[in-house]
């Protein structure tokens, strides 16, 4: 197929995108469902993981002002204790026997040398020691390990099924955009092109920060110019950099109309958005907005893809049931 000199028109994707999500309404609607699943389990996680965090902090603080009262208690009396007992004693009886001479010197030393050193050198150590050990240490190493295996559940099993998932709704599109029979099963079918696709999507996020670094339009032109590059791994089973180069080959003949659209699909975004800030009407719109949204948009930008590399598809005309002939696999 050729993929370089080929435009589309952005009133067609537009009509082929819609039409093919309206003839095929529930399978999209599913697909998308199952798909935002691990991302609204991740939100809450989320939720969990800072309610956690927030009551460790908050056992932390309160054993803290426990332990900090429980020693102030304990401190004052002691302190107050062994300055009353000797002045009270010695310089007492000493100057009722004696001259008036001795009286004046012994009291003036002794009461003030003795009581001022011995609680300040040995403020109750062997007391409070161990209670302020046992207590932080004990908090800090649960934060630690309950966020170490948070996160690595999030790498580990979170990303690789997003991922996934996300891959299958490519699979979908591309069947749907091509009016062959797609199923909801399809979703679960692309586990070959998992690394394939998490290397490269590496590599494009890394060259997008690079770009958005230079001013952030350079970020902009690599975003767009290598968008197609998941429709090239799942339809044609390109590795690595070629699926990025053959985005960048097909996306330059047709770069400004690329702009439009995504402008424009932009604008659509944002007004969805905005009205699901109206009452009543909002909730509705917002749950419905991941469902309608993300399909009839990527069956678009597939009708890009097979626009730019030489495959022109229409879309059901007449509306028929995914059961009925014109869903005959194309030969192509």
């Amino acid at each position: 197929m050729n993929q370089t000199g080929n435009q589309f028109d952005i009133g067609t994707v537009f009509n082929q995108g819609w039409q093919a999500f309206s003839a095929n309404a529930g399978v999209l609607v599913v697909s998308a469902l199952i798909t935002s699943l691990p991302a609204f389990i991740f939100l809450l996680a989320a939720i969990g993981y800072v309610i956690e965090s927030a009551y460790l902090e908050e056992t932390k603080a309160d054993k803290n002002t426990h332990h900090n009262s429980a020693v102030s208690s304990t401190a004052s009396p002691q302190k107050t204790a062994k300055p009353d007992t000797k002045p009270d004693t010695k310089p007492d009886t000493k100057p009722d026997t004696k001259p008036d001479t001795k009286p004046d010197t012994k009291p003036d030393t002794k009461p003030d040398t003795k009581p001022d050193t011995k609680p300040d050198t040995k403020p109750l150590s062997k007391a409070e020691r161990p209670e302020k050990r046992s207590g932080t240490l004990l908090d800090l190493s649960r934060f630690e390990i309950f966020s170490i295996g948070y996160w690595g559940i999030v790498l580990l099993v979170y990303i690789p099924v997003a991922l996934w998932l996300n891959l299958g709704q490519f699979a979908i599109w591309l069947k749907v955009a091509r009016r062959q029979p797609a199923k909801v099963r399809d979703l679960f079918s692309q586990w070959h092109h998992l690394g394939t696709f998490l290397i490269t999507g590496l590599t494009f996020t890394i060259l997008m920060w690079v770009g958005c670094a230079l001013l952030i339009i350079p970020g902009f032109i690599v975003a767009l110019l290598g968008c197609l590059y998941p429709w090239f791994i799942v339809d044609q089973n390109m590795k690595g950099f070629r699926s990025l180069t053959a985005s960048f080959n097909a996306v330059r003949s047709s770069f400004m109309n690329l702009v439009l659209l995504v402008f424009l699909l932009g604008l659509i975004y944002m007004a969805a958005n905005v009205l699901g800030m109206v009452p009543c009407v909002g909730v509705v719109v917002s749950m419905l907005l991941p469902l309608v949204i993300v399909p009839w948009f990527g069956l678009i930008l597939t009708y890009v893809y097979l626009t730019l590399i030489g495959e022109s598809v229409n879309p059901d005309p007449g509306g028929q049931s995914p059961g009925d002939d014109v869903y005959a696999e194309n030969p192509a």
